[in-house]
């Protein structure tokens, strides 16, 4: 892409859709979320990760703040993708593709064309309304959004029917229904129906049907009112008003093809196949090239136990949209049913060909390898689909059985444990895969060297740091030492840093004795003791343990060494033996110099050595690293004011609060600030500012 797009894309696509395919939230909730969001709602009925709550904060940012060169257009079209996306018509995938392409292109606006030739009335309808939908109040906003809502409003006062977006199949029907209408009523009902659009896109299904039942007091003759109303009805799932709803617009319009589909579905819900199948033959009728309908008929007559029937549909579906992968996924997932193996596999491939990194083909593809006992190259579909897919449990569970199948005892072992790891736990597959962790442990055979399966741990390990939640890293912890296939050092490191990681004191107490009892000279494991008594309140034990590795620093990393003088001087400053652990200190920034908050623990000590001068050089040697340091900026205020250097006090204290208010709070009881405590520009000073929390 151009040098123009955010740096942000790849990583919040990447993160977002992984939690869409470990099935940590779903489409739907997503574009709720990101609606709210971009209308400043940080209140969330769900309780999910909070990096994923960050991932759907900067989301929202991405859609909703940025219009580089774009006159605004992004902005106005972000409820369109957030309903399209609610609606199932675009990925977010494909959101964030087009939503790259334009930012790539802002300079020539040639994605803009592209973008609103791919999605032609409906881009005019959603620009037209989206941006009251998220109170943007940006004024070019507006006017884009004003002159787009005119242009529609003059084509229905005016009878221009064909310039009124409508999708669907009954689009004419619905033009036609509103036409006989006087014109004011006909606007009025559209923009209904299009409030309601924006209402279903956020889940808003209270509000979508109030909309609709008010156009369908304004046009109760109007069938496509009836189907919209059954579409919000079916989302707050109240089946019974819905199917009423339907039968009202079946009523009025007989043959329209979307109230037969959803009857079909609604009459597939209750058993009533025969219905379902009369529903849905009939919007195949009306409505032959909706590929949807096809498969829907299909898996009617699967549930009813006709297979070539099912296969018949499909095969029609493939033929009406041979570039459309979803027929053939459903077709070769019926020709599994049948034994038909090599025709399932032929549809995968071709699927795989339009689209050579679909995760789903690929882990349906590897099934059917390993059906066929091909389990070699079904390893390599499944190693496709955790790639892809990092935080997905299936695929590392069959991952896992295509190890076994191949006698990769190890790999098997590994995989089946982080499908465990990341599954749900009620996940029905839990207890085969460890089965399959038995299976491997015996194969490996007690006492065997582990060697080969150290580089392996540690990157997984590290793909569940970077990518996993906390619980799924603690439980991947907890299940090497569970299902432990032999004494290697390697597992209890792994464990011990995964525990670190999350601070859980004690499993990394265990993790790291159960190191040292493989090899009792293990510095790594010496020194996560020496972090553990630091903040588990032993400091004389730490320091000492702290005090035997300093004769071992250069057989150390780097990151270890630094670590070992940082907990030394933290042990050392808890102990009141603040010269030794200033010393400390700058033994660690020797090591890594960039450390804004060890500069700033520096500083602290120095002041509590009672070393004030000093102590302010260590606070602006902090501020030089990070000057957005709120509490260095205000540590150094209250190190002037104790020596008497007003005006760099009131300078350093207002930084101090412009980041954080809270800095104001304490500045009125500290009691380094007792000698301007009654001075009127000190006060002037704290009170410009309103603390929202107490100081930390």
């Amino acid at each position: 892409m151009s040098d123009h797009v955010h740096p942000a894309f790849h990583q919040l696509r990447d993160r977002l859709i992984g939690a869409l395919e470990a099935d940590q939230i779903d489409a739907g909730t997503v574009a709720s979320y990101v609606g709210a969001l971009a209308k400043g709602d940080t209140h969330t009925q769900h309780e999910l990760p909070p990096d994923l709550i960050d991932t759907l904060r900067r989301t929202a940012w991405l859609m909703f703040s940025r219009s580089v060169d774009l006159d605004g257009r992004w902005i106005a079209m972000a409820p369109m993708y957030l309903a399209f996306a609610r609606a199932g018509q675009m990925s977010w995938a494909d959101i964030f593709h087009e939503l790259q392409t334009l930012e790539a292109h802002a300079t020539d606006h040639g994605g803009w064309e592209a973008i609103s030739t791919r999605h032609g009335g409906e881009l005019a309808d959603w620009v037209a309304r989206g941006l009251s939908s998220v109170g943007i109040d940006d004024t070019r906003h507006e006017a884009l959004g004003r002159a787009a809502e005119d242009r529609l409003k003059n084509a229905i006062l005016n009878g221009d029917w064909e310039a009124v977006p409508l999708p669907g199949p009954d689009a004419d029907g619905a033009r036609g229904a509103l036409s006989l209408l006087e014109p004011e009523a006909a606007h009025r009902i559209y923009a209904l129906w299009m409030t309601a659009e924006a209402h279903m896109g956020s889940a808003r299904w209270a509000e979508a049907i109030t909309a609709l039942d008010e156009a369908a007091g304004l046009g109760p003759e109007v069938f496509e009112t009836f189907v919209r109303r059954a579409r919000a009805r079916f989302g707050s799932e109240d089946r019974t008003r819905a199917g009423a709803d339907l039968e009202r617009a079946l009523a009025l319009h007989p043959t329209c093809a979307s109230a037969r589909a959803m009857r079909a579905e609604l009459r597939a819900v209750i058993r009533d196949m025969e219905g379902s199948l009369a529903d849905w033959s009939v919007a195949i009728q009306v409505a032959p090239h909706e590929i949807a309908y096809r498969v829907g008929r299909a898996y009617t007559h699967l549930a009813m136990g006709r297979l070539g029937e099912a296969l018949a549909d499909l095969d029609a579906a493939v033929k009406a949209a041979p570039d459309d992968t979803t027929p053939l996924y459903n077709r070769a997932d019926i020709l599994v049913r049948m034994g038909r193996l090599d025709d399932a596999l032929a549809d995968y491939d071709t699927v795989l060909d339009k689209a050579e990194d679909d995760p789903q083909a690929l882990l349906n593809r590897g099934t059917v390898l390993m059906m066929q006992q091909r389990h070699g190259l079904a390893v390599d579909d499944f190693r496709r689909v955790t790639e892809l897919r990092p935080l997905h449990a299936m695929g590392w569970a069959k991952r896992a059985a295509a190890h076994l199948s191949t006698g990769a005892a190890w790999a098997c072992w590994l995989d089946a444990l982080t499908a465990m790891a990341l599954a749900e736990w009620d996940w029905p597959h839990r207890d085969r895969v460890e089965q399959m962790v038995h299976a491997a442990i015996s194969a490996i055979g007690a006492g065997h060297d582990a060697e080969g399966c150290t580089e392996a741990l540690e990157q997984r390990a590290k793909l569940l740091r970077e990518r996993a939640t906390t619980h799924q890293q603690i439980t991947f912890a907890d299940l090497i030492d569970t299902h432990l296939p032999t004494e290697g050092l390697a597992f209890h490191l792994v464990r011990m840093n995964l525990y670190l990681v999350h601070k859980r004191w004690e499993q990394v107490t265990k993790a790291a004795h159960d190191a040292l009892a493989v090899a009792d000279d293990n510095l790594a494991a010496r020194l996560a003791l020496v972090q553990v008594h630091l903040h588990t309140g032993k400091p004389q034990k730490g320091l000492e343990l702290a005090d035997e590795m300093l004769h071992h620093t250069h057989d150390l990393p780097v990151a270890d060494q630094f670590a070992l003088h940082l907990c030394r001087g933290r042990l050392l400053s808890t102990l009141q033996r603040f010269d030794h652990a200033v010393e400390s200190m700058e033994q660690a920034l020797k090591v890594d110099p960039g450390r804004a908050d060890v500069q700033f623990y520096r500083g602290v000590n120095l002041d509590l050595a009672g070393r004030q001068q000093e102590a302010i050089e260590a606070y602006t040697a902090s501020i030089e690293l990070d000057d957005t340091f709120a509490a260095a900026w205000f540590n150094r205020a209250c190190e002037h004011a104790v020596l008497g250097q007003k005006e760099p006090a009131l300078r350093d204290l207002e930084r101090a609060c412009t980041l954080e208010p809270k800095w104001a709070t304490a500045a009125r009881t500290d009691s380094y600030f007792s000698s301007l405590h009654g001075d009127d520009a000190f006060q002037q000073l704290v009170d410009r500012f309103h603390p929202v929390h107490a100081p930390s």
